[in-house]
This record gives structure tokens, sequence and C-alpha cells, in this order.
């Protein structure tokens, strides 16, 4: 789900070869088709409120997702880390390049478990951060929201 700040709700429903958006009374309002799409990029925030902001594990990472079209970014965070997989081979399917900065699907793939997967990401997030320029807390996103 995004939200745009303005008690506005998206739903996101990646089909095979489109995305759908939906509002927040279940009707659709637009698609992003792959021949329109400049590219989606991959990355992690961290939540500024341990534990109380995301209830799936108490490091609070969210993904960070950017869909970039010819006409709009759509900015989105998502609660578990683990749907990277889909993005990427759902993007790959469509010929999309996918930027995967924090190599979130080699480690998800290389990793024994979410839980280890996690305590990694927490050791070097800092140093991932800075050096692909993203803002260090969900906080600091003032944008959109996706479940």
């Amino acid at each position: 789900m995004i939200s745009n700040g303005k008690n506005n709700n998206v739903t996101l429903d990646f089909q095979p070869q489109q995305i759908d958006l939906y509002n927040d009374q279940g009707q659709q309002f637009t698609s992003a088709f792959p021949g329109y799409m400049n590219g989606i990029q991959l990355g992690v925030l961290r939540s500024a409120s341990p534990g109380a902001i995301n209830p799936l594990n108490n490091l609070n990472f969210w993904l960070f997702l950017l869909i970039s079209t010819h006409n709009h970014d759509f900015y989105c965070v998502n609660q578990d880390i683990r749907v990277v997989p889909a993005l990427v081979r759902w993007s790959a399917a469509n010929q999309i390049p996918c930027e995967d900065l924090f190599q979130l699907e080699r480690r998800l793939q290389t990793a024994q478990n979410y839980s280890k997967f996690l305590e990694d990401l927490a050791v070097d997030y800092n140093q991932l951060a800075t050096d692909n320029h993203y803002p260090t807390l969900v906080a600091d996103l003032a944008a959109i929201y996706w479940e």
C-alpha cells in the first residue's frame, strides 16, 4: 500500500506485463507498463522507532523501492524485504533495469535465514546508506508507504 501523506492510499498489484495502481476505494486509476518504465531501484531504510514501526523484526529495516516511469517516479516503502527476489524476477522478465545497490537479492540468497540477513544488514547498513546516498531513516523519507 502506498500513501502520499494526504490520507490517500494506493495499492500496487504486480501483473505479468504491468503494475496496476488502485486507490483506497479499490478502484484502479492507472497502470505502469514496462515500455514506459525507466527502471526500478531497490534500497533499504531503517525506521526511527525500534520495534514500534515494523513489527516484522526488531531491526526495523524497510525495503525502499523506486519505480521510475517516463512521466512519474513512485517511491515505496515495504515492511518485508523478502519480496526482493520476486521484484527482481518481475523486472528481468519485463526487461526493466533493476538496480540493487545494497545487493539485497544476493544477501537474501546467501544468508542462513531472514534473521541472519537482518543482522548482517545491520552491520553494514550505515556504510551502504552513505555509499548509495540514501536517507538513513524512514522518517527522513517524507513520501510514501507501501505495504
